[in-house]
């Protein structure tokens, strides 16, 4: 499921939009249109720097998080982001995950992505004070099967850098005895006007093969 991965990949690195949504200022320190006060306060806040989803998030998924209504999808993604994803998945369904004060500016909304038998997917938005939804980079996901499993997991290593890894792993016969892994770490910088993705290493391909007496 690479190419479902890269679809997504590529809708959250041209994710940067001019779309803002600011409403009257209130107690809260974050007070955004597309989104009320008391549901703002509901999302879980991220206070620790690790981000890895798990099999078990999407258990009993619509009572552990808050569902994305239309209003909602409409700011975080464009029209065409929503097709493409429409074309890709066969269902879908997305949750607010959590939510992650970015430096004294930003905050970044945590959306979890269902796509059922395709994975699991948590795509982060970062948004300004002003409402501006400066870009979105994919944090984590899981997408494991019989034959082959990719999964992304990572941590911030400041308010601004975001370091992950990404492992692909894949059975090359039909007795799942020998398989390849491909690693990749990249670096996510968010900055004031779009956020930055960078390759920073590619690891050698390995092959493994299982031992029968093991």
């Amino acid at each position: 499921m690479k190419q479902l991965i890269y679809i997504l990949t590529l809708l959250t690195l041209s994710a940067c939009s001019t779309k803002t949504s600011l409403k009257e200022k209130t107690e809260n320190e974050f007070t955004y249109e597309f989104i009320s006060d008391s549901l703002l306060t509901k999302i879980p806040t991220i206070n620790y720097a690790k981000i890895e989803l798990k099999n078990t998030d999407n258990q009993n998924i619509e009572n552990k998080y808050i569902a994305v209504n239309q209003q909602q999808l409409n700011f975080f993604y464009t029209r065409e982001e929503q097709e493409k994803m429409t074309d890709y998945f066969s269902e879908t369904h997305m949750y607010f995950y959590g939510k992650k004060k970015i430096g004294v500016e930003k905050l970044a909304f945590f959306i979890l992505i269902d796509a059922n038998y395709l994975g699991l997917y948590l795509d982060c938005a970062v948004v300004d004070k002003e409402g501006k939804l400066i870009g979105k980079f994919l944090p984590a996901y899981i997408d494991v099967d019989a034959g082959y499993s990719n999964v992304a997991k990572g941590e911030f290593l400041n308010d601004s850098t975001y370091k992950y890894s990404e492992v692909s792993f894949a059975y090359i016969d039909a007795e799942h005895k020998k398989a390849i892994q491909d690693s990749i770490i990249k670096i996510v910088t968010i900055e004031n006007m779009k956020i930055h993705t960078e390759l920073v290493e590619k690891l050698p391909t390995d092959t493994i093969i299982e031992n029968e007496n093991y």
